[in-house]
């Protein structure tokens, strides 16, 4: 097959050196690949030094855009850029593929904004990406006409810059593909999900595959490989993790002021930045009939019904993605809305802002209903046995059997209370698993050993960084030495060469299994999830229980710090219904 590997993010390491393992495999294999990198061209994304490190370390055939790119083009593109106002760049389509719109995902994005309503500074940086989504898409034209590809690989294609390539190669009838690393928070610097599309599609067949497989008992490796993934959740340490790490002693009900005889149910909000973006590039639709035209108007119903409901208690959880966080210090455009609007509140309603500092693993202590928006708490708590009630089963990137899902806003309200009356359920925890099996053990290819999870975001630190032992030796050279500011950087930069060149090294030496990729690649298929084998390599019932209950013991560990022999008072509702399920199978 001759496969094109489209490396337009070469500035964040991370994703150019996967996408250059795989095609290296790839063309080990005997695989015509063309290695395509951004050379001076896609603003921030270009890194001479990494695309050049890569192309020689791994062998790889192929060019920059800029060799391709003609001046008729950059003429083209400078006129565009020069001669439209902002509505015209909005509604910019050229060849059938909305580049106006997919352009600006990125700053809709990184802005966490709700509209189209840019400051100078946000639509500076946005005719910075309409410039660089040009240029990938008239190099994309260029080079599918040339090379005729069978099919197209490229790290995420959500990002502007590959969107324009997917739905170009979708148009010419060319099957193309992402790559995204690894789900699971423990893993996933080792692992990649390559799949057809983009990871919208991808989660919805993910979610039409669920019904052949629910069924059957996943094997006592996939459990212990979820487990990792949510232990790892419970330290907050990984850059991905929004939340707080879960408190060792906070009692949540004196925390909120919520009295023993009230019930505590815990609506979890989403961040509104994610979905407004992919919907407005096309890679998401939102549902016509939703339940609540908005998370505002789904607050508001809830306090509304608690008002009438003095035995209950509701807590709001914003999401901490809408504050500045370790990843961006930007406010959300959403938040601004909720401040005004979560005011005057009754007694029986509070709100969890993400300054009170608690994790989410600390509300599930006490709450006995979470509500959710389109999070992924939906799975979390489902597999801590919790019952969770949602409102859409199209929001949510997960199978709908997992939670209660209303069909109506009065239906809505009497899922809470069945969900209130069924409580805690083992079997939930039972099922969840088996999803999660489906979804991080199933549609990965393993491409490396041994690397951390990540605590530091790869996309914030652009490259790979310098040993510690190195920066120290450096920094004695400096201070003997009255070495200029240039001169620094440039010995910087020849010992992160370094490091990058030993990283390619000991790739080269891995031997990636790409035989369910070739095959998917062949076929034209969607996703890597092989059906079939799930069906015959499936446990059985009593194994799965046998291993539930061990990787139940080791959550219940790692959120109380004990063993459930060893008794402590008092414990927390979730507590004590972790012990007994462990203690009495």
């Amino acid at each position: 097959m001759k496969i094109i590997s489209f490396c337009s993010y070469p500035s964040v390491w991370h994703f150019a050196f996967a996408e250059a393992a795989i095609a290296y495999e790839l063309k080990k294999k005997g695989h015509e690949i063309l290695f395509i990198t951004p050379g001076y061209h896609l603003g921030h994304r270009s890194r001479l030094m990494h695309e050049r490190t890569l192309r020689k370390q791994f062998d790889l055939p192929g060019y920059d855009i800029g060799a391709i790119l003609t001046a008729e083009d950059m003429r083209e593109i400078n006129s565009i850029i020069t001669t439209s106002d902002r509505k015209q760049i909005e509604s910019l389509t050229i060849d059938g593929v909305a580049i106006g719109r997919i352009a600006l995902y990125e700053t809709l994005l990184h802005s966490k904004k709700m509209n189209l309503d840019f400051s100078e500074t946000e639509w500076a940086k946005c005719l910075a990406d309409v410039r660089s989504t040009l240029e990938s898409f008239f190099a994309c034209r260029r080079i599918l006409e040339k090379e005729r590809p069978d099919s197209i690989l490229m790290y995420n294609a959500l990002y502007s810059v590959n969107r324009v390539w997917e739905r170009y190669a979708d148009l010419k009838g060319i099957p193309a593909y992402f790559l995204h690393h690894g789900l699971n928070l423990s893993d996933m610097d080792n692992t990649l999900i390559i799949a057809k599309t983009n990871t919208m599609e991808y989660f919805k067949r993910l979610k039409q595959i669920w019904p052949a497989v629910k069924d059957t008992p996943s094997p006592a490796t996939d459990l212990s490989y979820v487990t990792d993934h949510f232990l790892t959740l419970l330290t907050a340490k990984h850059f991905l993790v929004y939340s707080s790490a879960k408190a060792k002693d906070t009692d949540i009900r004196r925390f909120f002021g919520v009295s023993s005889g009230q019930k505590i149910i815990t609506a979890t909000m989403s961040s509104y930045d994610e979905m407004f973006a992919s919907q407005y590039v096309g890679a998401r639709k939102l549902p016509s009939d939703l339940l609540f035209a908005s998370q505002t108007e789904w607050v508001a119903a809830l306090i509304e019904w608690v008002r009438q409901r003095p035995e209950l208690f509701l807590v709001i959880r914003v999401h901490p993605r809408e504050f500045p966080n370790k990843r961006d210090p930007v406010k959300s455009e959403h938040v601004k809305t909720l401040e005004a609007k979560l005011r005057d509140l009754p007694a029986n309603v509070r709100v969890n802002w993400p300054n009170d500092d608690l994790s989410l693993y600390d509300l599930a202590q006490e709450t006995d209903v979470f509500l959710n928006a389109w999070s992924s708490v939906g799975v979390e708590m489902s597999l801590l046995g919790l019952p969770v009630v949602i409102y859409s089963g199209e929001l949510v990137l997960y199978p709908s059997d997992i939670n209660y899902l209303a069909a109506s806003r009065a239906d809505y309200f009497t899922q809470i209370d069945a969900a209130l009356s069924d409580g805690w359920r083992y079997e939930r925890i039972r099922k969840t698993y088996r999803w999660l099996s489906l979804y991080y053990c199933k549609p990965i290819v393993r491409f490396r050993d041994g690397q951390r999870a990540g605590e530091t975001d790869p996309v914030l630190s652009t490259t790979a960084p310098v040993p510690l032992a190195g920066q120290s030796r450096l920094r004695k050279i400096y201070k003997i030495l009255p070495i200029p500011k240039q001169m620094r950087s440039f010995l910087q930069d020849m010992r992160k060469k370094k490091g990058l060149v030993r990283e390619c090294g000991t790739q080269r030496k891995m031997d990636i299994d790409t035989g369910a990729l070739e095959n998917m690649l062949r076929s034209s298929g969607d996703t890597l999830v092989d059906i079939k084998a799930i069906l015959e390599r499936g446990s059985d019932q009593k194994a799965e229980d046998a291993g539930l209950h061990l990787e139940l013991r080791r959550l219940y560990k790692a959120m109380y710090g004990i063993e459930p022999e060893v008794g402590h008072a008092p414990m927390t509702s979730l507590q004590n219904k972790l012990r007994t399920a462990i203690l009495n199978p």
